[in-house]
């Protein structure tokens, strides 16, 4: 048996293909407007710099910690501190 499609089904389909296209295009209109605006207004360069910042402090704070555990092992003091918990 074939399949047959109710007319008022296939409006309806394509009624609702119709809306989500609409949807897709006011949404896309929407995000070019905000970002524009965000551009505009500096807020992009801003939280790009802050990114950048933390980033740079983060690296820099791994590397005061990377070199004081190297100092500790260097001078045994992690060594010890193992020894003890034993």
């Amino acid at each position: 048996m074939g399949t047959t499609t109710n007319p008022k089904s296939a409006e309806r389909t394509a009624e609702t293909i119709k809306n989500i296209a609409r949807d897709i295009r006011d949404a896309s209109i929407k995000m070019k407007e905000t970002v524009k605006t965000l551009r505009e207004s500096g807020a992009i360069e801003e939280i790009t710099q802050a990114v950048l910042e933390a980033s740079i402090a983060a690296r820099d704070t791994a590397k005061e910690i990377n070199d004081a555990t190297r100092d500790l092992k260097e001078r045994g003091i992690i060594r010890d501190t193992w020894k003890k918990q034993q």
